[in-house]
């Protein structure tokens, strides 16, 4: 997902080197998600993530400044980052969680789980996952539509702009992971 960019000086040093290291390659732009997605396995047979040099959360987050977490769908931002943003709340950071898409087209042929009451669950599983994180504001919901998110780009990125303040950190999903949402 291409979107707002905070201040040049909302990553650091250490912070911009990583994402640096992680350019696109052919090989990251042709990945595309089938069936259950990539398994763990294929990620951590992945030369590149070897490469990525380790940083701490201090060192990707100044102290003063809030961290914005773009999740794509609800999952995104606890899978993606949770780690992360335990510590961070541990350390009484300030933390926003923007929820791009609620999630209804994960299981577009069910005959259990129409999109309204899907989407319905996975605001819920973002609350209680947040909640397990110790990340005290509650998120915000653009509610663009799962799986077009790439058709409302514009709106996602004028509304991140909006959000994003100087000094931020934010964070998202990688967008070469093969997601047309997280792309």
């Amino acid at each position: 997902m291409t979107a707002a960019r905070p201040s040049e000086g909302a990553c650091t040093e250490a912070g911009s080197a990583a994402i640096d290291a992680v350019a696109p390659t052919d090989e990251a732009a042709q990945r595309r998600i089938h069936g259950e997605g990539t398994p763990e396995s294929a990620w951590r047979a992945w030369d590149a993530l070897r490469s990525l040099p380790r940083l701490s959360v201090e060192a990707l987050v100044p102290a003063s400044s809030r961290v914005v977490v773009a999740a794509p769908h609800p999952d995104d931002e606890v899978l993606g980052c949770g780690g992360a943003l335990a510590a961070l709340a541990r350390g009484g950071r300030r933390i926003l969680v923007v929820g791009v898409t609620d999630g209804e087209n994960s299981h577009a042929d069910s005959l259990k789980w129409t999109a309204r009451l899907l989407a319905r669950e996975r605001r819920q599983e973002r609350q209680r996952g947040l909640d397990q994180l110790g990340v005290a504001e509650p998120p915000l919901a653009l509610r663009l539509p799962d799986g077009g998110v790439a058709a409302a780009e514009g709106v996602a990125a004028r509304a991140l702009m909006d959000i994003v303040r100087p000094g931020d950190v934010l964070i998202s999903t990688w967008r070469f992971d093969g997601h047309p949402d997280h792309e």
